[in-house]
């Protein structure tokens, strides 16, 4: 029988991935894993990591500083409402690079046994401009990969019940 112990749930903060974290937290306390909640920053293209930018009221700091402060505030919001459930281990995991390559190095180099996305369900030339994250992470890589497509989005984040 397959046990995950180390379960990846790379997020964008978006309802899929929402319900990816709700999965993956089922999972979890069903087989006692501990979730690592990962999101990937790219830098916009024309943007050097290193650039200053100033936030009213704050003093300068790099675009990646500023990026890396917001990322980290949105996490632990998306994580309140599971952090503090009894049972389930969650870290979270900050990175910058492109999304799906650095998804499947994380993977590779945390000894995952598993990976809880979701999906966008992009088609035609939205999926053809944007690509998809979860394909590329799928065919490449080297643990099982578990999607939560588009009819997952709308799940509510449900801690999951505490077993009696």
């Amino acid at each position: 029988m397959f046990a995950p112990k180390r379960i990846l749930v790379p997020t964008d903060f978006s309802p899929g991935s929402r319900a990816a974290l709700d999965h993956a937290a089922g999972l979890a306390e069903r087989f006692g894993a501990t979730v690592v909640a990962l999101h990937v920053w790219q830098p916009p293209a024309l943007m050097r990591g290193d650039d200053a930018v100033s936030i009213a009221g704050q003093p300068y700091q790099t675009l990646a500083e500023a990026a890396r402060q917001r990322a980290s505030t949105a996490m632990d919001e998306f994580l309140a409402p599971l952090i503090e459930h009894e049972g389930l281990w969650f870290r979270r995991q900050l990175a910058t690079g492109d999304p799906a390559a650095t998804i499947v190095d994380v993977a590779a180099g945390g000894a995952f046994d598993l990976i809880v996305m979701g999906t966008h369900g992009r088609t035609g030339i939205k999926r053809m401009l944007l690509g998809s994250v979860a394909e590329y992470v799928t065919r490449r890589a080297t643990c099982p990969v578990l999607t939560i497509g588009r009819a997952c989005d709308r799940h509510e984040l449900q801690p999951p019940a505490p077993h009696v």
